[in-house]
């Protein structure tokens, strides 16, 4: 029993052409399924006082994130929205 790849080596020198339009249905198989194997974008947003406006307003900043979940749950182009999530830090003192 010879090696897979001696076999595959034996075989593309036999058969050159054989191997070549297989390589190429293989690299264009491969390109094919990528297609449907695309990453969808995400997009997240941070919610965050401007600089020198004073301290963080916590309810100001939830109702931004809802208005913000509103607005693009309305949007045809987004499959899904998630609820808003609150930072586990406290906020920082500017």
């Amino acid at each position: 029993m010879t090696n897979p790849t001696v076999r595959t080596a034996r075989y593309s020198a036999r058969h050159p052409w054989r191997a070549l339009i297989g390589w190429i249905l293989l690299v264009a198989l491969c390109l094919a399924a990528e297609g449907g194997l695309q990453l969808r974008p995400l997009e997240r947003i941070v919610v965050q006082a401007a600089p020198g406006t004073g301290p963080f307003d916590r309810a100001e900043a939830d109702a931004a994130a809802r208005d913000v979940v509103a607005r693009m749950r309305r949007l045809p182009e987004a499959l899904s929205v998630a609820d808003p999530v609150a930072d586990a830090r406290p906020p920082r003192r500017l």
